[in-house]
């Protein structure tokens, strides 16, 4: 028991603290009742509660008068640094926009202080230092640059603000932007610091997509360097070059984007599989929408990739009903569907093709065969009653090769006889029918060979204008395909078959390219399409 004498300095101590904690509170709320205020009157001043009434409402809802300062200091840089179309304003609307375009000094004075007084405030908070970085520069770009640049107020608070939202990397953009636009009065040591900063700023694609090419004039090939090892800014940097005719460097940067692409494609999918193994499923299946979302499919011709695509078909967790016409996942099942020379596990395929609403009958009954579904997917085609339509005609061909595969000529035959006359004499149901009558006379299916690739060498198309050419491939294993480029200018070109890329490849005049690919009987599409839009042409022989 504690003697009444201890208890007593104890609740006193207490009071004493309470007093002080309320004491703060009430100096806290009274400093930040006056910057709202001086806040909103600036707002007035400016009449930014007549021009931007969305921004003056905001300023009424913020939590803390500190980041109300950086709604009107985002406002205030608007005014000074962006665009307004007056085409669409009343006269009195049009009247208040001219105005102020008298006072934007003012405005970001005032805006200045405003920042200074939200930065003490909240001084952990980086978007002050940012933005007053931002309303610095605006304020030195109006007077015409003519502070000296190691003078001038904005390049401190703007790489602070930077530094300390290092995962924000549009605040790097804008400094990055900055110092392209005061290059000619960068020092030596200015320059450096540029460089470094630029190296954070190409972490955002936009900012690639927009000034990379600025940067590549004023500081050299070097800072192609300076761009990650990320898929999506060295994308955004192939599309740079390429608009700038820059086709050399956009070479380099395909062959580093082609090793960043597939390093993040196994990383994401090693994501995957370590969700299914702890058990996460709504993990897993976030992490799957994510593989499909960042990926695209048609980026590489090669089977480790298509294998990749087939595991994620595999590993994907079953969902809820989905709609079909806004589900990612439809853009897995048409892959497959539409290439189904390519493995995939077929039960998972068509179980995700039951979890999705308004899907199109024939995209099921295709799913329900790759399943080995057969009688699933010919109730499907019976109850569609479409007989004899174009569209079904894939479907009818995948029919018969599913019962050529369980040795069933005959019905591979009846098949192919629900086919229309003009369906039946294109390539696929041409190779079909030839497989069907050697498997009834016992003959290998190997030693068929279409009339297109008698001739000893091979089947040759004629010279065209980019574009692509459909040709008919019998049985076979390896091939060789040669493709002859001609271009009046360099440029890169996308090289593959069946809408996947397999090669990209600088013709600087002429160019012969051999590609070995393994592809099955059927009608194959190779393209050649130039990276941008462009003249050329090419041909190409397939042996």
């Amino acid at each position: 028991m504690l003697p009444q004498a201890v208890r007593v300095a104890a609740r006193i101590g207490v009071l004493v603290a309470l007093l002080g904690l309320m004491a703060i509170a009430t100096t806290v709320w009274r400093d930040n009742n006056r910057l709202q205020q001086k806040v909103e009157n600036t707002a007035r001043r400016f009449r930014v509660d007549e021009r931007r009434t969305d921004t003056f409402e905001t300023l009424r809802l913020v939590p803390a008068a500190d980041l109300g300062a950086d709604v009107l200091a985002d406002a205030a840089i608007n005014d000074s640094l962006g665009e307004v179309s007056l085409r669409d304003m009343t006269a009195s609307q049009r009247q208040l926009w001219l105005t102020s375009l008298m006072h934007i000094d003012d405005e970001l004075g005032a805006t200045r202080v405003l920042l200074l007084d939200a930065a003490a405030a909240r001084p952990g908070w980086p978007y002050h230092w940012s933005l007053l970085g931002q309303v610095e520069y605006a304020f030195w770009r109006r007077q015409a640059m003519n502070t000296p640049l190691g003078k001038s107020a904005w390049i401190e608070p703007l790489r602070l603000g930077a530094w300390y939202a290092g995962g924000d990397v549009q605040n790097w953009g804008f400094v990055g932007g900055a110092y392209l636009e005061s290059w000619p009065l960068l020092s030596a040591g200015d320059r450096r610091d540029a460089l470094l900063s630029l190296r954070f700023a190409l972490n955002d694609p936009d900012f690639v997509r927009r000034d990379l090419v600025i940067a590549y004039r004023l500081a050299g090939a070097g800072v192609l360097d300076l761009v990650p090892d990320d898929p999506a800014a060295l994308s955004a940097a192939i599309q740079a070059s390429l608009s700038a005719n820059l086709p050399r460097e956009g070479e380099r940067l395909v062959e580093r984007w082609e090793k960043a692409e597939c390093a993040a494609r196994a990383r994401d999918l090693t994501e995957v599989r370590k969700r299914i193994r702890l058990g996460d499923l709504d993990g897993a299946r976030a992490a799957c929408r994510s593989w499909v979302s960042r990926h695209r499919f048609d980026d590489f011709a090669d089977q480790p990739s298509i294998r990749q695509l087939s595991e994620v078909v595999s590993l994907w967790p079953s969902e809820s009903q989905g709609e079909w016409a806004h589900d990612t996942r439809h853009e897995l099942v048409l892959f497959f569907i539409e290439h189904p020379e390519h493995a995939v596990n077929g039960e998972s395929l068509a179980r995700m093709v039951e979890s999705m609403s308004g899907v199109p009958v024939l995209i099921r009954a295709q799913a329900a065969l790759r399943a080995d579904d057969s009688v699933e997917a010919l109730r499907m085609q019976h109850d569609a009653d479409v007989a004899g339509a174009f569209e079904w005609t894939p479907f009818i061909c995948a029919l018969a090769r599913h019962y050529l595969q369980k040795g069933k000529p005959e019905r591979a035959r009846a098949a192919l006889s629900q086919l229309s006359s003009s369906a039946a004499e294109e390539c696929n149901s041409r190779l079909l029918s030839l497989e069907i009558d050697n498997m009834s006379r016992g003959t290998p299916i190997a030693r068929l060979a279409p009339a297109a690739e008698k001739s000893s060498r091979g089947v040759v198309a004629v010279w065209r204008r980019s574009g692509a050419v459909a040709v008919c491939l019998g049985a076979g294993d390896q091939r060789l395909v040669d493709i002859h480029i001609i271009s009046p200018q360099p440029v890169l070109v996308d090289l593959g078959w069946d809408g996947l890329r397999a090669r990209t490849v600088l013709c600087s005049s002429s160019l012969e390219v051999r590609l070995s690919v393994r592809l099955p009987a059927g009608i194959h599409t190779f393209f050649a399409k130039p990276r941008p839009s462009g003249a050329l042409s090419w041909t190409l022989e397939v042996r």
